[in-house]
């Protein structure tokens, strides 16, 4: 069995930003793809009609950290849809 690799991106965002960045993910589990940039690194990922979706809340002090969680099993490919989730492809 393959190891699992993991590729992560943390940012400063303006709200508005960050809604941006949260509505293209959205528009991309509606239709079913959605082409994502991590680390230098360009997914494909085709999404299935039913995955497992987790939320957290976590409150310490005056910090408040929400994470969205989404899995499914699937391929990734390199070829690229007509959208692009996350800031502008130079």
């Amino acid at each position: 069995m393959a190891k699992a690799r993991e590729y992560e991106a943390e940012a400063t965002l303006t709200r508005e930003d960050a809604a941006a960045y949260l509505e293209a993910i959205a528009a991309g589990l509606r239709r079913g793809s959605m082409r994502v940039r991590v680390q230098r690194k360009a997914f494909t990922l085709e999404v299935p009609k039913k995955l497992d979706f987790e939320l957290e809340v976590e409150i310490d002090g005056d910090q408040i950290g929400l994470e969205v969680g989404l899995s499914w099993k699937g391929a990734v490919s390199t070829k690229k849809p007509a959208m692009h989730v996350g800031p502008a492809e130079p």
